[in-house]
């Protein structure tokens, strides 16, 4: 008998990008999906349009940790997937190899996620997204986030605690570092397909630049600073042109002019120093890199 897997999609009017996911769930064979929409109060269709698609929905508190963990409550499925919801898959058959592949690695204890495939890249940005897409192939710590899917048995996923619900974002990125330590993180076969729309609205080299800020603050273990910067971080559907100059600003005033941060700072530029030959090779080709 097919196995059973429980796909959980935190949303927040996300009317335009979640039927086309709810379309591949649809075609998918060889696995048993229930499939749960955990709404954060959209305004607009989302609720409706993931009921008319035979989803199961829960409606509470918004924030994407919330949302999913109390998805994850209400399943009953032994195994998850959480994906966001412009997230595509392009195989029909996509869920059953990651879960061949996920049961090859071990099942238990381990964690899957999909490389990722930018489809609406800017073509003038395309060594860019090229590097971003290169680096969730690589299987480095910091390099593994929500948006490329998390396959996870139910009882790992408490085992781990869950979702932050604390933080208004970056969630993703605090589960990622607890199963770098404590579980192992298995590639998955096929791309995640997503979208740039984000990169779009903010500015391409803006929002790397503001995920680069992110990342720097996180590994300082300044869980402050995401608290401190909720009021500058917009929600997806509020997505516009971005200034850095209030986040660098904040960046700034957290850890360069604490020099008690300055060692930890160092240690994580040289940890990351693997990325510059990288991005060079992507730059250098029009190939995947």
């Amino acid at each position: 008998m097919p196995p059973r897997l429980a796909v959980i999609i935190p949303t927040f009017n996300e009317a335009q990008a979640l039927p086309g996911l709810l379309e591949d769930l649809a075609r998918q064979t060889g696995v048993r999906l229930e499939i749960w929409v955990s709404d954060g109060g959209s305004t607009d269709d989302t609720v409706m349009l993931a009921q008319l698609a035979g989803a199961q929905t829960t409606v509470g508190r918004a924030g994407r940790g919330a949302q999913m963990n109390r998805a994850h409550a209400l399943a009953r499925a032994p195994l998850r997937l959480f994906l966001h919801a412009d997230s595509r898959l392009h195989r029909a058959d996509q869920l059953q190899r990651a879960l061949r592949a996920w049961q090859g690695a071990g099942g238990r204890g381990v964690a899957g996620h999909f490389p990722l495939r930018f489809a609406d890249a800017p073509a003038e940005h395309r060594h860019l997204f090229a590097f971003m897409e290169a680096k969730t192939r690589s299987g480095r710590p910091g390099t593994v986030h929500g948006d490329q899917g998390l396959l996870i048995h139910r009882a790992d996923f408490d085992a781990l605690g869950g979702y932050r619900e604390q933080l208004p974002y970056f969630e993703d990125v605090y589960l990622s570092d607890a199963i770098f330590r404590s579980a192992r993180w298995q590639l998955l076969p096929d791309a995640l397909h997503t979208s740039a729309r984000r990169f779009i609205r903010e500015g391409v080299h803006q929002r790397y630049a503001l995920m680069a800020v992110m990342m720097t603050a996180h590994a300082l273990g300044d869980d402050g600073f995401f608290a401190a910067s909720d009021a500058l971080y917009r929600r997806q559907d509020q997505a516009q042109a971005l200034s850095m100059k209030p986040l660098l600003s904040l960046l700034v005033e957290r850890t360069v002019r604490q020099p008690r941060r300055w060692p930890k700072l160092l240690a994580y530029a040289l940890q990351n120093a693997w990325q510059l030959p990288l991005m060079l090779r992507c730059r250098l080709t029009d190939r995947s890199c």
